[in-house]
């Protein structure tokens, strides 16, 4: 686990381009990262505002994060 943060150059986990990777503890979801085809980086996405109605719209899930991360990047 440590190499995959002090390295994220390195493909470790063998993941496919422009696809995440979910890090579980315990059970427990504790990141995700997606892989470029490069590095790993962090989940990272801006919330979307509706232009018409000035509604900000967020994910609800971590699904939907991932979602717009791929639209936005």
């Amino acid at each position: 686990m440590a190499q995959l943060y002090q390295c994220p150059t390195m493909n470790i986990l063998k993941c496919p381009t422009n696809s995440f990777a979910e890090i579980f503890a315990s059970d427990e979801l504790k990141d995700v990262l997606f892989w470029d085809g490069h590095e790993y980086k962090p989940l990272n996405y801006k919330d979307i505002k509706n232009v018409y109605t000035g509604e900000v719209i967020k994910p609800r899930n971590l699904e939907q994060k991932m979602a717009i991360h791929l639209l936005q990047n």
